[in-house]
């Protein structure tokens, strides 16, 4: 568009200007004279004023010329194109070019090397101190088409590039995980147009931005790299043993002390099992829910139950999926659709697409008369998942006829009314009904009549779907769960719930739906858990660990040790208390009836907090006093723990000493 309105300029002023129309192929112009010509005589490009700049050439030709004749001269730098424009002239390069000159100038904390004039889709560029600037991880101006970005790329082993996903765990603003290849990037979220004015300097500037967002995280990382993949390497050994026992087990709880991270853990492993980037796209995931459980949590608040729902000028009462059920359903669905061919998904597909168009023919009936379905039983509106009928002599209310019964029946190939009472596939009212659902089920398919199955749906895939409940046991389990304890076990069996819910008695659990329960040892609800229960679960032990390596002088560990020895005689940070094979010994501060893994106070409490921006990121500069969490949160309930007897009286020295 440019090069155009510069084209219309130039045929009105034909005197002024130079026939270079195109801004870029200008600018190389004026850097080959500038190079040839080092006596400063040559003008320099006026960025962003085309009009300028072609009037400044044609009257340095004029000049050097000795020829005031605009018709003879502002033809002369096309004629001699070839001499000064390089084959396959590369914008990308000139581009890359200036940004260099920029950095070099103003950003000392940079450093790009020389640039080949071969350069096609990236720029690899160095921090100063070379740490970002390997091939494990560098900054990047990258160009695809006609879109140029900023990135940090990874390009190291799996392990290296894993590291960074474990330890930046929130990415500020601005910054997004991005896929390339084999390979990842962190990149800054301003696309920009390669013909964009001032584009070397909207890319320094996201260049420097990143680095101020995310630089000295991503610097902590490559200094630590060899110490963070030991741990992290024991940290992946154990999240392997923890998902390959709940993909057996097909529901574990992780058991822990308060303050051990447990409801991280469970998000850890959803993160791992759903193939996400980040916690917070677990947020609105559809393979993943999460629930907390407290002491009023019944059966109808978790599986099924029942809510009133205004009709018009009443009030009627309908039983519904409720949280497990639903979620199930969703997840069964899946299971089942990942059975089917093309064909027979390319089916429903299309029923449900034309049963829709099907209720909106119905509709626009309605509303201008009911519609017999047989002497004296009319079809008279119709709710989101049901048309209503109702008999002229009837007693009460409409009775329901499920939208799922019809379209059901029409790919069970059910013809006649005898089909329908034989279809157990159907609800039992569907059955007990059949002389009226036999009647909308002709009219979908008069409806249907002519009309082409097409089959353009792909095959579905097993998904896995993850449902955390947070707090198991702070709910009694054997009233919430009821007959889902059964099912618990036997996985796929469906069993008969005490509520019908659209016209189906029975539930049952899918085999791909995973349950991942946490549990607060120390919390003194824990027998409501029996043995039933218990049978049906694997325990997982989520244990306190110094977390000094990995967060530095953000760990309290001196706090840490002080407290952990009122749980364990001897403490040593380098011993895994986690394995089975080690020995725990009871410190002496500790009564003879807890054992000192269900109430070691976790390491949560001894980091520390900062004061946080609108944005929720941590405010270095402004660290939380941590004698504020000792003296509300820590010694609080270590106080607790004397009272409950856990604790001895003699550790009261201790704790006052903290």
């Amino acid at each position: 568009m440019q090069a155009a309105t510069n084209r219309l300029i130039a045929s009105l002023q034909p005197q002024f200007l130079c026939t270079i129309i195109a801004e870029d192929h200008l600018k190389v112009l004026y850097k080959k004279l500038q190079l040839g010509i080092t006596d400063g005589s040559v003008p320099k490009y006026e960025n962003g004023n085309w009009f300028k700049s072609s009037y400044n050439i044609l009257t340095y030709f004029k000049k050097q010329l000795n020829d005031e004749d605009s018709y003879n001269i502002m033809t002369y730098p096309w004629q001699l194109k070839e001499e000064w424009m390089p084959t396959g002239y590369n914008k990308f390069y000139d581009i890359l070019n200036e940004v260099k000159q920029i950095v070099d100038s103003k950003y000392p904390q940079f450093k790009i090397e020389d640039i080949s004039p071969n350069v096609s889709n990236f720029l690899w560029i160095a921090d100063s101190k070379d740490i970002i600037g390997n091939i494990t991880a560098h900054f990047e101006i990258n160009k695809n088409r006609n879109n140029l970005s900023v990135d940090i790329h990874f390009e190291g082993t799996e392990e290296e590039k894993n590291i960074f996903h474990q330890v930046i765990k929130k990415l500020p603003d601005k910054v997004t995980w991005k896929k390339w290849q084999n390979s990842q990037s962190l990149t800054y979220d301003e696309i920009y147009n390669i013909n964009d004015e001032n584009i070397s300097e909207k890319l320094v500037s996201s260049l420097v931005k990143i680095n101020e967002l995310i630089g000295d995280k991503v610097r902590y990382i490559l200094e630590n790299i060899n110490t963070l993949i030991s741990q992290y390497q024991v940290k992946i050994k154990e999240m392997n043993s923890t998902i390959q026992l709940l993909e057996y087990k097909k529901q574990i709880i992780l058991q822990g002390p308060p303050g051990t991270g447990k409801t991280r853990r469970a998000e850890l492993i959803a993160r791992e099992i759903l193939d996400v980037s980040d916690i917070a796209q677990l947020q609105d995931h559809e393979q993943y829910k999460i629930v907390q459980f407290h002491p009023s949590y019944t059966y109808e608040d978790f599986v099924r139950g029942i809510v009133a729902e205004a009709n018009g000028d009443r009030i009627e009462y309908k039983n519904v999926n409720k949280t497990i059920s639903k979620f199930a359903k969703v997840a069964l669905d899946n299971f089942l659709d990942s059975k089917k061919d093309i064909v027979e998904l390319s089916l429903e597909k299309w029923i449900e697409d034309e049963f829709n168009l099907f209720i909106d023919k119905i509709s626009e009936t309605l509303e201008q008369d009911k519609i017999s379905l047989s002497d004296n039983v009319d079809l008279v509106d119709l709710m989101d998942d049901a048309f209503l009928y109702i008999g002229e002599n009837w007693k009460g209310y409409e009775h329901r006829m499920s939208f799922k019964d019809i379209k059901r029946a029409y790919l069970d190939n059910n013809i006649t009314r005898q089909d329908i009472v034989k279809n157990l596939n159907l609800s039992g009212s569907a059955r007990q009904h059949a002389t009226y659902y036999i009647v909308v089920l002709n009219k979908f398919r008069d409806f249907l009549e002519g009309k082409a199955i097409p089959t353009n749906q792909t095959e579905i895939k097993e998904k896995k779907y993850i449902l955390v409940i947070d707090e198991i046991n702070r709910a009694n389990l054997s009233t919430v769960l009821g007959e889902l304890i059964y099912a618990l076990e036997y996985r796929g069996k469906g069993l008969d719930s005490i509520y019908e819910v659209e016209g189906e008695q029975k539930i049952l659990l899918p085999e791909n739906l995973y349950i991942i329960g946490t549990m607060n040892t120390a919390d003194r609800s824990i027998g409501h858990i029996d043995y039933a229960i218990r049978r049906r679960f694997a325990f997982v032990d989520v244990l306190p660990v110094n977390l000094e390596s990995e967060l530095k002088d953000d760990f309290k560990t001196d706090i840490f040790s002080k407290a952990t020895s009122l749980f364990i005689e001897n403490y040593d940070s380098s011993i895994d208390y986690s394995d089975e094979n080690v020995v725990m010994k009871k410190s002496e501060y500790m009564t003879a009836d807890f054992d000192p893994k269900d109430v070691w106070l976790g390491h949560s409490y001894f980091i520390q907090h900062y004061e946080k921006n609108e944005k929720g990121e941590d405010v270095k500069e402004k660290p939380v006093e941590f004698s504020f969490r000792i003296k509300y949160e820590i010694k609080p309930i270590l106080e607790e723990y004397i009272k409950d007897g856990i604790l001895k009286e003699s550790a009261r020295s201790v704790i006052n000493s903290l």
